[in-house]
């Protein structure tokens, strides 16, 4: 007689219980803009890219832009949070390069793109990518859980002789109606390179 009685009782216990649970999905997916792009220098000889002060091997050359999250819907910056993904609101279409000091047997203003490759992380992947001329690079950005987004420009034909550089770069996205996420261009400073 009190068999039924505890099964009965466990049961309603246990339904009790389970009920008041809640199973929460601590994934959430974070949407972004990028503006305020700041470019460093890189020392492409090691294993990973790392930020380095010129004068710098032209056959180890990059710049690493980066920028920082901003939230979809207002200016304000945001560090993201571990348990969210990120996707761009307009992604990166093209990026494409200028130098604007001769190289080699090219003038001041010439695009030179394709002797660059593009480096970045998506999800603990590491993706390169071969710049062309024509038309950049396409792709979209998710990047990993850091407080900053990063693009590594890694220079695959460096000049023939050692001198003093200047690039510019150009960034355009999918959609040129944002405020925040517009397209963009910057001179970067004179670099020497050995």
């Amino acid at each position: 007689m009190f068999k039924p009685l505890f099964y009965l009782l466990w049961g309603f216990a246990t339904i009790v219980v389970f009920s008041n649970l809640k199973c929460e999905d601590e994934s959430c997916e974070l949407f972004f803009l990028l503006s305020d792009w700041t470019p460093a220098w890189i020392n492409n000889s090691g294993a990973t890219p790392e930020i380095a002060d010129a004068p710098l091997p032209r056959q180890a050359f990059g710049i690493r832009l980066s920028a920082p999250f901003r939230d979809e819907f207002s200016d304000l910056t945001f560090v993201p949070d571990t348990a969210c993904s990120l996707y761009p609101v307009h992604a990166i279409q093209t990026i494409r390069l200028w130098t604007l000091t001769p190289f080699d047997t090219l003038p001041a203003e010439a695009e030179i793109t394709q002797r660059f490759m593009l480096r970045w992380e998506n999800d603990g992947f590491i993706n390169y990518v071969r710049m062309q001329a024509n038309d950049g690079v396409s792709f979209e950005a998710h990047p990993t859980k850091s407080p900053l987004f990063e693009l590594d420009l890694l220079m695959t034909e460096p000049p023939t002789t050692p001198g003093i550089y200047q690039f510019r770069v150009g960034i355009q996205f999918d959609s040129t109606g944002t405020a925040l996420n517009k397209d963009t261009s910057f001179t970067l400073p004179p670099v020497s390179l050995l």
